[in-house]
C-alpha cells in the first residue's frame, strides 16, 4: 500500500527528462529551471517612477535579454527616494541565486539624506554581494548620461519628486547596458 501511495504522490516522475533536452523537470520548464536572475536595486530611476511598471528599464532590459533567447528574470528592486544606507539595509532581500546587480545610486537622494558616506555604502554592497557570489555592475553613470541628454525638453516626466526619464528613455538605458549585462552573466 505504501509503494503505490509513494508512486501515486511522485505522479509523472518515471517521465521525467532532462532540462538539457529542453523538456520539462518536475513540472517545470527548462527554462524556468535555468533561469538566471538579476536584480536592479537602486532608487526611482530603476522603480521608474512616472512610468508604467513594464516601461522601467529592469522591465525593458529583461525583455531584451529573453528576446535573444536568455532565460533570464530581472527583478525591480528600485524604492523612489532611496539612498545607498537604504539599499544597505535591503541587501538580505536580494535572492539567493542571484548571477548579477545592477546598482544604481542617486546623488540628490543621498544630499537630501544627509547621506555624506556614499563610496563606503556602495564599497559595502558591493563587498557584501561579492561576498555572495554576485556579481556587480554600477549603472548610475547611464541615469545620469541620459538626464543629460534629455535635457529639460526631453524624454522626460513631470513627477512630485521632479523630472524623471520617460519609457523612451529607459529603452536608451536598457538598450546600453544589454551586452555589458550579457558579458556579465556569461551570455
Amino acid at each position: 500500500m505504501r509503494r503505490r501511495a509513494f508512486i501515486k504522490a511522485l505522479g509523472g516522475l518515471a517521465s521525467l527528462t532532462y532540462p538539457i533536452a529542453g523538456m520539462p523537470l518536475f513540472g517545470i520548464p527548462a527554462s524556468a529551471a535555468a533561469s538566471i536572475t538579476i536584480v536592479a536595486l537602486g532608487t526611482s530611476n530603476t522603480r521608474g517612477r512616472g512610468v508604467s511598471p513594464q516601461d522601467s528599464y529592469p522591465a525593458q532590459l529583461q525583455a531584451m535579454l529573453r528576446a535573444k533567447g536568455l532565460p533570464v528574470q530581472v527583478i525591480n528592486m528600485g524604492v523612489n527616494g532611496d539612498t545607498t544606507v537604504g539599499m544597505l539595509a535591503r541587501l538580505s532581500a536580494v535572492p539567493n541565486g542571484t548571477r548579477l546587480v545592477l546598482l544604481e545610486s542617486w546623488p540628490n537622494n543621498e544630499a537630501r539624506g544627509g547621506v555624506t558616506n556614499t563610496s563606503a555604502n556602495l564599497t559595502e554592497i558591493q563587498s557584501r554581494l561579492a561576498a555572495r557570489n554576485i556579481k556587480v555592475l554600477d549603472v548610475t553613470v547611464y541615469f545620469q548620461a541620459e538626464h543629460r541628454a534629455a535635457g529639460p525638453a526631453g524624454n522626460l516626466v513631470s513627477t512630485p519628486a521632479g523630472p524623471h526619464l520617460n519609457g523612451t528613455a529607459y529603452s536608451h538605458v536598457a538598450a546600453q547596458l544589454l551586452p555589458q549585462v550579457e558579458a556579465a552573466i556569461g551570455r
